[in-house]
């Protein structure tokens, strides 16, 4: 399939930003339309036209699921009646054969990664410098200054995805997500843990902790608005397969998800939005190594988009497996084809600057930047013997 890269959302001027627009950046857009925020990662947007409610699916609220045409499916197809010996039969009697499907599918997917096409990653490469050339100068010093921010080590991308959410002070957010917040010294041992995992040598003092509490408001926001504008207007990317490792253990602090909730969402049809931003990459060895640990061989996988005996067999004993209260899915593999997708190359941009700065450990991701509000539909779902690996379709429909 060849590359697909349009241009049909130049850039312009960040700093003069409302010259040429009458609608604020989605960074302020939420906090602005609501000063009441809900508990993160609720909300409700449109998607294809539909406007549909969210529900998170980490602590953190940066990802959400919501309703979509599939999920009637599969309400339908939960009411089929199914023969025992049919179940059996597959689940088995011929498990070794499902395995070696599943490991066909995963084959498949592997070789689709977009390292796979240097034609095509040379293209992206070179739209992510013409678009970051489409810029002024200092724009260009401003977008550079975020992108180093979000990949740097100190948890600015943690408070960048929570300026996604609308919110422009920590402590706002922090009472959404959890009443607990609500008594300052928790807030401020959520400030502790925060630099000890970050590895930020900010002294906890009562300075430090205040100037720990006002980053969100005084550095991140700024911030997260410029990479939000220089994402959102990247030319368009249709054609390719991205790739998401995660873990799935929802720990605090971090960006994972709820690796068992996710896993019965997709299952039951249901689409998944990342409300911050999406760091996806062409490599699919890369996105492996940011699961929380080995995801193992495929046992099987399900198609969601037909009706067959055999995938629904399969759909009920996945879910089955996730009703155990004790489970712990560690680790969702996301294979995306990308349609529509709006993001860059970080890597190109890092090359091409002129700068020391630019010697960073992540610089080997082959990171592929997307901005908030990604939208995902699930098509299969592969069962791994330790988490899930979801194929489907990565959109984004936001202007």
């Amino acid at each position: 399939m060849p590359l697909n890269i349009s241009s049909n959302n130049p850039a312009y001027d960040i700093h003069n930003q409302s010259e040429h627009s009458n609608s604020p950046s989605p960074v302020h857009h939420s906090q602005e339309n609501n000063p009441i925020l809900q508990r993160p990662g609720f909300s409700h947007v449109f998607i294809k036209n539909q406007y549909v409610e969210l529900t998170p699916m980490n602590t953190t609220g940066f990802v959400s699921s919501f309703p979509s045409p599939i999920e009637k499916e599969m309400l339908h197809r939960g009411n089929m009646m199914i023969p025992v010996r049919v179940a059996k039969r597959l689940l088995v009697d011929e498990s070794s054969y499902l395995s070696e499907v599943a490991s066909q599918d995963m084959h498949r997917m592997m070789m689709s990664e977009l390292n796979q096409y240097p034609n095509k990653l040379a293209q992206l490469q070179q739209k992510t410098l013409e678009h970051v050339g489409s810029f002024s100068g200092d724009d260009i010093g401003d977008i550079y200054s975020a992108l180093l921010a979000y990949q740097d080590l100190y948890g600015d991308n943690y408070l960048m995805n929570i300026a996604c959410l609308g919110y422009t002070k920590l402590d706002e957010y922090l009472r959404n997500q959890d009443d607990v917040f609500k008594k300052h010294e928790n807030i401020n041992y959520f400030l502790k843990k925060f630099n000890i995992k970050y590895d930020d040598n900010i002294i906890m003092d009562e300075l430090g902790l205040k100037y720990s509490l006002g980053r969100l408001e005084n550095e991140i926001v700024g911030q997260a608005k410029v990479l939000d504008h220089f994402l959102k207007t990247a030319p368009r990317l249709s054609g390719v397969t991205l790739f998401k490792g995660a873990g799935g253990l929802d720990q605090p602090l971090s960006t994972q998800v709820n690796g068992s909730l996710l896993a019965q969402s997709l299952l039951h049809g249901q689409g998944l939005r990342f409300n911050g931003f999406l760091s996806t990459t062409s490599s699919y060895e890369v996105a492996d190594n940011f699961c929380f640990s080995e995801i193992g061989g495929p046992l099987y996988t399900i198609d969601l988009t037909t009706n067959s005996d055999e995938s629904e067999v399969l759909r009920r004993d996945a879910l089955h497996f996730l009703q155990d209260d004790d489970l712990e899915v560690e680790n969702i593999m996301f294979s995306f084809r990308a349609k529509n997708v709006a993001g860059v190359s970080v890597k190109s941009i890092k090359n091409a600057a002129e700068s020391g700065e630019s010697a960073n450990a992540l610089d080997d991701e082959d990171e592929i930047l997307l901005a908030p509000g990604h939208s995902f539909t699930p098509e299969k779902v592969v069962r791994m013997e330790n988490g899930f690996t979801v194929i489907g379709t990565l959109t984004y429909e936001e202007e």
